[in-house]
């Protein structure tokens, strides 16, 4: 028996002969049958019981666009692989969404040319905000099997870029400050090693400059204090003193012990 048959069945036949009380009964009882009758070919549908013409109707993609009279629209667009929504309104301003099984996309713009941007897979997340007039900020984040990245990068004017990279992966830890000027204000503490420039070059000059009225610098080696300066050339520039006291004094004061010694 098919479900329409069964539907058939359900509706009551009645003589006139019944009190309203019967009525009532059998065709609470017919709409009980219905109830379950539906409720039975809408949990058992399947591809068979369509023609082709009403199954392509079904599964075709779904575009949507609803607009208003003050200009602001909204649209949307499902297909078996994706999500698409954009929003605009008069002044121009758009936000779009794209929405896939593995990615997730966002875009926000105005007028003005200002964008920003955001890209999420389940092993990345890349943000990007653009000005009108050229500057850019993005941060991005990534994972692999042997590598964690994070990246963040300002632009001002649209060709120079400073960035900050932080990398953990199998042979340690690392941290990157990349840009024309970088400015430590304050306190600034290396636990081990300072070093200028790459190790094998040896043909840039590498300098580094104290300003305002005076700089110290100390070592320590085996808890005792001690600084090693080591070069082929080695220039002193200015008065230099050992224990407060002008080098060059000390210099003539040992010439003249050794003159007097001499004679």
């Amino acid at each position: 028996m098919t479900a329409l048959t069964a539907l058939e069945q359900a509706i009551p036949t009645f003589t006139g002969r019944e009190t309203t009380e019967e009525r009532l009964t059998a065709l609470e009882s017919a709409l009980q049958e219905l109830l379950d009758t539906l409720r039975y070919a809408l949990q058992n549908l399947s591809p068979e019981n369509f023609n082709a013409n009403a199954l392509a109707r079904l599964i075709e993609p779904i575009n949507l666009r609803i607009a208003d009279a003050a200009g602001d629209v909204a649209a949307l667009a499902v297909t078996a692989d994706a999500l698409d929504t954009r929003l605009t309104n008069a002044e121009q301003d758009a936000a779009a969404l794209t929405l896939t099984a593995n990615r997730l996309s966002a875009r926000v713009t105005n007028a003005e040319g200002s964008a920003s941007e955001l890209s999420q897979t389940a092993k990345s997340l890349d943000a990007r905000v653009a000005g009108a007039e050229g500057s850019l900020a993005s941060l991005s984040a990534r994972v692999s099997n042997d590598e964690a990245r994070i990246a963040l990068v300002a632009d001002g004017n649209g060709v120079n870029a400073a960035s900050i990279v932080a990398a953990i992966n199998n042979a340690g830890s690392s941290v990157t400050l990349s840009a024309d000027k970088i400015h430590l204000d304050g306190i600034t503490t290396v636990a081990d090693t300072l070093s200028v420039g790459r190790a094998s070059d040896f043909g840039t000059r590498k300098t580094i400059v104290f300003h305002s009225q005076g700089a110290r610098i100390t070592g320590w080696y085996d808890n005792v204090p001690s600084l090693m300066l080591s070069a082929a050339k080695l220039h002193l520039n200015g008065e230099v003193l050992v224990n407060d006291v002008s080098l060059e004094k000390r210099l003539s004061a040992l010439e003249a012990r050794v003159a007097a010694l001499g004679g």
